[in-house]
């Protein structure tokens, strides 16, 4: 039964102790008055120590997760402040050191899975975000993102960014050689430099203005957020012990009770 409006939140302790049984754990957190983030972050992690506990290849792992990424869209896409969902997949370093037949698989998951989630985007008015490298991607691969930033260019809702073949270094030394030459062709014109700030810096590093994330999640117990750079530096960081496959829609609620429950100075006492 749906809470009362004005209704004071639950305690946390009571919300954990309903989820484990709720059907719906997303309308019960929903129904509860907390406080959400408005960016989240989920490093899709532990596929292939999933898939290996099972005696599983690695491309069964990469499957299982890819289903449940669609969940965790679909799950965030319901809560009404959530307007940037970003899920990491690949860095530059796993790419260069996984199989050429693991990457290549990963690859087509992810055209698959975005083809088919495509509908969905265009019909909430969500707008799709690569990030990360085109360039070193095979050509179906980068003109597929290419096609699907056009065609929901214009939405204005939710933003679900994938970041594939990214990494945070990789990022800012990008950004950095872009402000430079952005620099000279600036002074060649006026004869002055511009004012070299982070503000004038992020446009380069940050096109599509994602901002810092409220909130990370990686998957599989891991303690580390693997260089992604500056988008996480003010993140609010969750750790679940499960890998990505087993990381369901109930688990989502959980982390989101916690995050809610935190208490969040950011400089302040």
């Amino acid at each position: 039964m749906p809470r009362e409006t004005g209704a004071t939140p639950p305690s946390k302790e009571l919300l954990l102790q309903e989820l484990q049984t709720a059907p719906d754990p997303i309308g019960l957190i929903l129904d509860s008055g907390l406080n959400f983030p408005t960016s989240v972050g989920l490093i899709a992690d532990a596929n292939g120590r999933w898939a290996k506990d099972r005696g599983l290849p690695v491309t069964e792992g990469h499957m299982a997760g890819a289903e449940r990424v669609v969940e965790f869209l679909r799950a965030c896409e319901r809560i009404p402040s959530i307007q940037t969902i970003a899920v990491w997949a690949i860095s530059p370093d796993n790419m260069e050191k996984r199989t050429k037949k693991e990457v290549m698989g990963l690859m087509g998951l992810v055209v698959k899975y975005t083809t088919t989630l495509l509908p969905e985007l265009m019909e909430k008015n969500a707008r799709f975000i690569h990030l990360g490298r085109k360039r070193g991607l095979p050509p179906y691969v980068a003109d597929f993102f290419r096609e699907t930033e056009d065609s929901t260019a214009n939405n204005t809702g939710q933003r679900a960014a994938l970041a594939f073949n990214f990494g945070g270094q990789q990022e800012r030394l990008d950004a950095i050689k872009d402000g430079i030459c952005n620099s000279h062709q600036h002074f060649i014109e006026t004869g002055e430099l511009p004012d070299l700030t982070d503000g004038y810096l992020s446009q380069f590093e940050d096109p599509y203005n994602i901002g810092y994330l409220d909130m990370l999640i990686r998957t599989g117990g891991d303690l580390r957020t693997s260089g992604l750079g500056r988008i996480v530096d003010r993140a609010e960081l969750h750790f679940p012990s499960k890998p990505l496959p087993d990381f369901t829609e109930r688990d989502l609620a959980l982390e989101l009770v916690d995050y809610s429950f935190r208490e969040k100075r950011y400089g302040g006492r």
